[in-house]
This record gives C-alpha cells, sequence and structure tokens, in this order.
C-alpha cells in the first residue's frame, strides 16, 4: 500500500475544484525561481573562468613575450644622442625581461644614425643586413634629422648657468631664478638707477655672471650706449624690454622693473629670460 501524502492547502477551494490552483501558480513562481538562480550561478561561474583565462593569457605574452612581434629598430644618433629615435614596435618581452639579447649595430660614420638591431636567442638577425642599410639611409637618417631639427625648435641655445633659488653675485647683488627666468635685484644706493647708461652699464656687467661667457660675445655685437636706446627707460622699456637676436628665432630679453623712490621711480631689478 503506498503511502498517502498530506497536502495543507490554505487556500479556499470552490466546491467541485480537485487541485488548488493557487497552490499550482506558486509551484511555477518557485521553479522559476530557482530556474533563474541556476542561470545567475552558472553565468557568475563562467565569467570567473573567463577572467581567470584572460589574465593568465596576460601574464604568459608578459613574461614571454608570446603574442607580441618582435621585430623594432632604434635610431641613434652618436653625435647627439639626445636626438635619438626610437622606430618600430615595442620590444618584446624576452627582451624587456631577460639578458639574452644580443645587439648589432650598422653605421656609416662616426657621426652618422645608426641602425641598432636587436637578435633573437638563436643568433639570428631579426632584420637582414642589407635591409637594414637601406633602412638606415632612407627613413632612419630623415628621421634622425627631423628629431635634431625639433630638439632646436625646443630647447632653447642659451640656458642660465646660476642655479634655481638665490643666488649672490658681487657687490651684494641677488640673482632669482625660477625655471628658466632670471630675476636680478641691484636695489642699493651704488647701483639702482633712471640713467640709462648706468642701467647699461649694470647689464653688461652682470648678464655674463647669469648666462656665461657665451653672452660676452652678444653684447660685444652692440655698441656702447646703444644697449638701453630701444625706448624710455622708466616708461617704455618696462614693457617693451631689451632683445638681444640669438638666431633661429630666439632671443634674450631684459626688461626692467622699477619702484618709487624719493624723488621718482627707480630701476632697482631686471627680469630676462632666453624666448622666441
Amino acid at each position: 500500500m503506498s503511502p498517502i501524502l498530506e497536502v495543507t492547502c490554505t487556500h479556499e477551494r470552490r466546491p467541485g475544484t480537485a487541485a488548488c490552483l493557487y497552490c499550482r501558480r506558486e509551484a511555477r513562481l518557485a521553479a522559476r525561481a530557482r530556474h533563474h538562480r541556476f542561470i545567475a550561478w552558472a553565468g557568475t561561474g563562467a565569467l570567473g573562468l573567463a577572467v581567470v583565462a584572460m589574465a593568465g593569457v596576460s601574464g604568459m605574452a608578459a613574461f614571454t613575450g608570446w603574442g607580441v612581434e618582435p621585430p623594432f629598430a632604434i635610431a641613434v644618433n652618436v653625435a647627439n644622442p639626445l636626438t635619438s629615435v626610437t622606430m618600430g614596435q615595442r620590444p618584446p618581452a624576452w627582451i624587456r625581461n631577460t639578458a639574452s639579447a644580443m645587439m648589432t649595430m650598422q653605421s656609416s660614420g662616426a657621426g652618422a644614425s645608426h641602425l641598432m638591431l636587436v637578435t633573437s636567442p638563436s643568433g639570428t638577425n631579426i632584420v637582414p643586413a642589407p635591409m637594414a642599410a637601406s633602412v638606415s639611409s632612407s627613413i632612419l637618417a630623415p628621421a634622425a634629422a627631423t628629431a635634431a631639427a625639433l630638439a632646436r625648435a625646443l630647447i632653447p641655445p642659451l640656458l642660465p648657468i646660476v642655479g634655481q633659488g638665490t643666488t649672490m653675485l658681487r657687490d651684494s647683488l641677488v640673482a632669482v631664478r625660477m625655471g628658466n627666468n632670471v630675476t636680478l635685484h641691484f636695489d642699493t644706493p651704488a647701483e639702482r638707477t633712471r640713467r640709462p647708461e648706468k642701467f647699461e652699464q649694470i647689464v653688461r656687467s652682470t648678464l655674463p655672471a647669469i648666462y656665461g661667457p657665451a653672452v660676452d660675445s652678444l653684447l660685444a655685437k652692440i655698441p656702447s650706449g646703444r644697449l638701453a636706446r630701444g625706448g624710455d627707460l622708466m616708461t617704455d622699456l618696462p614693457t617693451r624690454g631689451l632683445r638681444l637676436a640669438l638666431g633661429e628665432g630666439w632671443v634674450l630679453a631684459v626688461w626692467p622693473e622699477t619702484r618709487i623712490g624719493h624723488d621718482g621711480p627707480l630701476v632697482v631689478t631686471y627680469r630676462t629670460t632666453v624666448m622666441r
């Protein structure tokens, strides 16, 4: 005799109804909820496995260089290493992470652009030598020339020789450098002035202490008494400044600065910088 399962139904059945429709609906909703939970659990597990697999592939690629194409070349200007140009792709991980890489160099002279070719651990060149020579002459040399021109366009031809911050000069003069801008303070009884001739004398005697001996040849090209004749020292030059040409569009600019004295304004400071 099979056991009899007693099912307690709390719903009110209509007369003549053998099964409760409300109980059936609740059973369907419960089964649907279990199905949704199973799908959500399976999706979460699959996503976790995909993340682990991607992390493993990325780690393998970073360590072994798998999936990274190795060819690359570097153009190096021996005369001026600052103008070196990297051409091609990023070096593979087996070059970055190990010391097994060998380097060969193709050159056409002491001051020429050089092509550095990285070889595989087996010792075979990635780029054949004839091809390397043609690449060096047709591509890398113009690229190095372009990089050199760009460096000349961005790096000033004249830089201050005084250190960053405050530097004491002769006769209690103070030079304050911030970046490539230098301010010279000469607010002393013997140096502050209203006369263009005296201001020119101060500039000629202090600029070499700020920029080095290279300024001497630049100042020697300007006749004595003509340096501060570009306008009125007290009204025009503090705004317009003095411009000394350095070539290739660069100028050494000097702006006098004033303060109010007992008998009127006095020039007690000048600012200088190299600009285009």
